[in-house]
């Protein structure tokens, strides 16, 4: 009976934080790295419901690495280490609730409420306080994840009028974003929608500032670089730096850098200066290639698909024999000959 109560702990353990395992010498082990060397130790010996015995041998472990790593960490006494070696082993279904769970608000209320309790049979907390006063639920934290919020946000704002900032960095990307969508039955529905997300960091140092979305149902500006100039130019009037902001920054397409309609033109229109442009030339140097591609092998049908001989070969590439001898290529015009101070 007694090695059947065994094995369904060692079961539910293993589930918790894994199989048994050998501490590794080259770094410092964490409180799983512990348990876990606690049940291989168990395994292999004869006696493995001597929890006192595991503890003294995984103490002996546990100090001989720290003492390796630094023998000036300081360390706890071998009756202290031992004890709390068993306590951790005892109240090591208390982290269930941070293992089952990502990072939602139940799932820190779930954590916060084993955590609270755990500190109270550890004897941290009063016995007078009651177990319902210390339970946590997932509105509370979606409150103080607001004010938390609120806090940081105003810090941040403060920091940018102290500070000044005199270039700023955006750039968009179109990704997918989980929503809820009310249906005709006035029920709520979760989905996906594709939103046009742009980011915007200050530079140098490229510390992050706000967030927006180029929503065209939201749209006010006829067209979406009017728009975006719009939300750039509300976000550095609320904040003051008009008068501090010299450069900015962004991709070189045509949305960003056009003469007539780009966000940057329009930016320059509200603030009544002129902005020095620092531009990705990434963009601006695919082109020549881009061009010869479409010369050579024809125009693309979709993002993977092409219509050249070339580009067909593409998704079967894998299955293409390896070409070990590769010809030598005649050329009509000669290459240019660089210059070893050029090359070097």
């Amino acid at each position: 009976m007694a090695q059947n109560t065994c094995d369904k702990v060692k079961c539910k353990l293993t589930k918790l934080i894994g199989t048994g395992k050998t501490l590794l010498e080259s770094e410092l082990p964490t409180l799983r790295d512990v348990l876990r060397y606690g049940l291989f130790l168990r395994r292999i010996e004869e006696n493995n419901q001597n929890l006192r015995l595991t503890s003294e041998k995984l103490w002996t472990s546990v100090k001989y690495l720290w003492q390796k790593a630094n023998p000036l960490i300081p360390i706890i006494s071998y009756k202290k280490g031992k004890e709390r070696i068993i306590y951790d082993w005892k109240k090591a279904y208390n982290l269930a609730s941070a293992l089952r769970f990502g990072t939602s608000n139940r799932a820190t209320a779930s954590i916060g409420t084993a955590l609270l309790k755990a500190a109270k049979d550890a004897g941290f907390l009063k016995d007078h306080i009651l177990d319902k006063h210390l339970a946590l639920d997932h509105k509370k934290i979606e409150r103080s994840k607001q004010r938390v919020m609120n806090v940081c946000k105003e810090r941040h704002n403060n920091e940018v009028k102290k500070e000044g900032i005199q270039c700023i960095m955006f750039d968009g990307r179109k990704d997918l974003t989980k929503t809820v969508v009310y249906g005709n039955d006035g029920k709520s529905y979760p989905r996906e929608i594709k939103e046009d997300h742009y980011s915007v960091c200050s530079e140098p140092g490229g510390k992050y500032l706000f967030h927006f979305v180029n929503n065209s149902e939201e749209r006010e500006a006829r067209t979406p670089a009017e728009h975006i100039a719009e939300q750039l130019y509300d976000w550095i009037i609320a904040h003051g730096i008009e008068n501090q902001l010299i450069a900015i920054g962004g991709d070189s397409t045509n949305l960003n850098t056009g003469w007539k309609g780009g966000i940057i033109q329009f930016l320059e229109k509200k603030l009544g200066f002129k902005l020095i442009w620092i531009i990705c030339a990434l963009h601006t140097n695919e082109l020549p290639l881009r061009h010869l591609m479409l010369a050579l092998d024809g125009k693309t049908l979709s993002e993977n698909r092409f219509s050249g001989n070339i580009g067909k070969l593409i998704n079967i590439a894998t299955n293409l024999p390896i070409l070990t001898c590769i010809p030598q290529l005649d050329f009509v015009v000669d290459l240019i000959h660089l210059e070893k101070e050029v090359v070097d």
